[in-house]
């Protein structure tokens, strides 16, 4: 037999809920959180022990550590109920409105911490400048855009429209304000729901507008985006969810800004309705996720509550997502998580109860089948909480966080600890006062300077021309891949008006070049990676015969650890959407429009030419500098970490016997080693 919770009694049992239910559903970031403490005190007790550089080099780490906030982006279907999910993560329900849909691209971000971390609560509000908005209006966004290649005036004229209308409404709602709001943020040190619907809540038509409430939605049309920062007493750790809209909107606005969010999350947790579960409709969903990594995708079924029976109807619907991916190159093997946001919601308000007849049905239905075997010393509303996907849920953001964003900053932080900690130990090599060992040192501090200087302009240099080296390379099999990719298309378009004419209507899949593209990129997230390796490691070996001079002995008996490999953010910009991705009228009256095979050749390529154009653009130069730039903060901070040691070492060899009393900070030599050997042993298996 299944549990079959009672909803009468589990409405009672808790009645705010959210604190036993949250902290069961964090168990596994709580491990993660217990790991990042042992860093901490190691990091505090490093600090305690070092001079004035190396606690610096140690507080830097701390930082590093404490600033640490992995990031986890919600996208899927209008309506599939991500702003009611992020609700019952945060165990806050109704906290931000879910029953309106915001006609632009904002991405509401939530910023959760536990109160140790000393976030204060408040919201932050950023408005499109006026070049953003002015672009809009001349363009008409991306879908303007593709209309005004494909000569489509009329559509073109369409989409204008409908923004000057919006423009104009906006105009109205802030007067003289308006242009003044461009450009500009707000912020509050509180806020609640009635702040939210200000800033990004218009209705569920911006049409509506003149309908809605005064102040919901004063804001809506030029807000970018909104950053929310809660104190969440349940939260072990810092985490940032993201709430991006639908990507299927007029303009095509959301598909760019969820792009650019996907990019800057390690995580991307795809919220779909359980009636509406990948359909030929979320081609652009799918190609957004078929450019991230598997492990980095979570599939949400949510709304299994409207489902008449679940028992039956979750089979049926995972083997159709398992198919419809599985077509389209979408992620392997995704984890499908089952679950509903009302009963998560309606468990931790306490509200159960009112729940509708065809809602417990459906709850009764399918705990018969998912709920733990019964214990009747379990309270019911614990039952329905975990029927409701969101401890499942948490647990697998958990294990991919540990996997991923959190064994990273860990190695990262550990590997920088270590080398640290043996910089102390080595310092104590020359911290006796031994004028014998002293007088042995060949190196001054001002040689060591200098040594130090020119060991990182040459690697700074070295580093620099390979980089142009790979970005060259790298520019030139994106130039070959667009190439390849037109040539062949039009093949395939002489072919077909060869064979069926001008007046059937031709459609060719851009998934080939997204393909090339993608495998161009990873190649050159590769070389990168091991250029960055190999710098460093040489970089290491000059370090350590420098460190060896200095405390008179071999460099054999030296280690340091060079940084772990830097992460390769995945190329989603590739699924942007193209003309031919478009069964749109416009493509159509394009096609009729042509006369001429010589004609169709020349404007087919200029308008796919133009077309890639931005997608090539950004991962050829706008993702390919961050990681470039991130690369050589990796170099640049391994030899500024390197140089605070050796330049430690160096001081405590000059020191005489009452100077390095003030150094070292701790007397006697062997609580000083017994002590960094147990940092050492504390960190070391983090390091791997």
């Amino acid at each position: 037999m299944k549990a079959q919770p009672h909803l009468e009694q589990s409405a009672a049992t808790h009645p705010d809920g959210t604190a036993p239910l949250l902290r069961n559903a964090l168990t596994g970031l709580r491990s993660l959180a217990d790991q990042t403490a042992v860093l901490r005190r190691a990091l505090s007790e490093l600090s305690d022990l070092g001079d004035r550089m190396t606690r610096k080099a140690a507080l830097r780490l701390l930082a590093q550590l404490d600033s640490f906030e992995p990031s986890v982006t919600l996208i899927g279907q209008v309506k599939s109920g991500k702003t009611s999910l992020i609700n019952a993560m945060i165990g806050q329900p109704g906290l931000l409105p879910a029953d309106v849909n915001p006609w632009t691209s904002v991405v509401t971000t939530i910023h959760a911490a536990p109160p140790s971390h000393g976030i204060k609560t408040g919201a932050r509000f950023r408005f499109f400048d006026n070049d953003e908005w002015q672009r809009l209006i001349d363009s008409g966004g991306r879908i303007g855009e593709l209309a005004t290649r494909a000569g489509a005036e009329e559509d073109l004229e369409r989409v204008r429209a409908q923004i000057s209308q919006m423009r104009e409404k906006s105009r109205r709602r802030l007067g003289r304000k308006f242009e003044l709001l461009l450009g500009q943020e707000h912020d509050y040190e509180t806020f609640d729901q009635d702040l939210i619907e200000r800033y990004v809540c218009l209705g569920d038509d911006f049409g509506d507008a003149e309908s809605v409430p005064s102040e919901q939605g004063r804001f809506a049309d030029i807000t970018k985006s909104a950053d929310l920062y809660l104190s969440v007493a349940e939260m072990p750790l810092r985490l940032c969810l993201r709430d991006t809209p639908g990507v299927n909107d007029t303009f095509m606005m959301r598909e760019q800004i969820t792009i650019n969010a996907i990019r800057d999350s390690r995580l991307c947790v795809v919220v779909l309705s359980a009636h509406q579960a990948l359909t030929s409709m979320d081609m652009a969903l799918v190609r957004l996720i078929a450019n991230v990594k598997s492990r980095e995708v979570v599939i949400f079924v949510n709304r299994i509550d409207e489902l008449t029976t679940p028992s039956r109807e979750i089979g049926e619907i995972l083997e159709r997502i398992i198919e419809t991916l599985a077509v389209h190159n979408g992620p392997t093997d995704p984890q499908v998580i089952f679950g509903s946001a009302l009963w998560a919601n309606a468990s931790l308000a306490g509200t159960l109860s009112t729940l509708s007849e065809d809602s417990v049905t459906a709850l009764l239905d399918w705990a018969a089948v998912a709920a733990r075997p019964v214990d009747p010393t379990r309270d019911p509303t614990e039952i329905i909480w975990e029927l409701s996907g969101i401890p499942g849920l948490y647990q697998a953001i958990a294990d991919r966080i540990a996997d991923g964003a959190g064994h990273e900053v860990h190695q990262r932080v550990a590997l920088g600890a270590l080398n640290l900690a043996r910089g102390i130990e080595a310092s104590q090599k020359v911290s006796t006062f031994d004028p014998a060992r002293k007088a042995r040192i060949t190196l001054s501090r001002t040689e060591i300077d200098a040594t130090l200087d020119t060991l990182q302009q040459t690697a700074l240099d070295g580093f620099d021309s390979t980089i142009a080296r790979i970005r060259s390379d790298y520019a030139d099999r994106i130039d070959r891949a667009t190439k390849s990719f037109l040539d062949r298309a039009t093949t395939a378009l002489l072919a077909h008006l060869e064979a069926k004419g001008e007046q059937t209507v031709w459609h060719y899949s851009a998934d080939g070049l997204r393909m090339l593209l993608r495998s161009n990129y990873v190649r050159f997230g590769t070389e990168l990676q091991r250029a960055t390796r190999q710098s460093t490691t040489e970089a290491r070996t000059s370090l350590l015969l420098i460190m060896a001079r200095l405390i008179d002995g071999s460099s054999d008996q030296l280690h340091i650890d060079i940084p772990p490999d830097i992460h390769i953010p995945p190329p989603v910009s590739v699924a942007q959407t193209v003309a031919l991705d478009l069964q749109a009228s416009w493509w159509k009256s394009w096609w009729h429009r042509t006369r001429g095979y010589k004609t169709f050749i020349v404007r087919f390529q200029d308008l796919i030419s133009a077309e890639t154009a931005r997608m090539t653009q950004t991962i050829r130069s706008d993702l390919a500098d961050d990681i470039c730039v991130k690369a050589r903060s990796v170099l640049e901070t391994f030899l500024s970490d390197q140089r605070a040691i050796i330049q430690s070492i160096a001081a405590k060899a000059d020191a005489s016997p009452t100077e390095l009393d003030d150094l070292l900070g701790i007397k006697g030599q062997k609580d000083r080693h017994n002590s960094l050997q147990s940092i050492i042993d504390s960190v070391s298996r983090f390091s791997e």
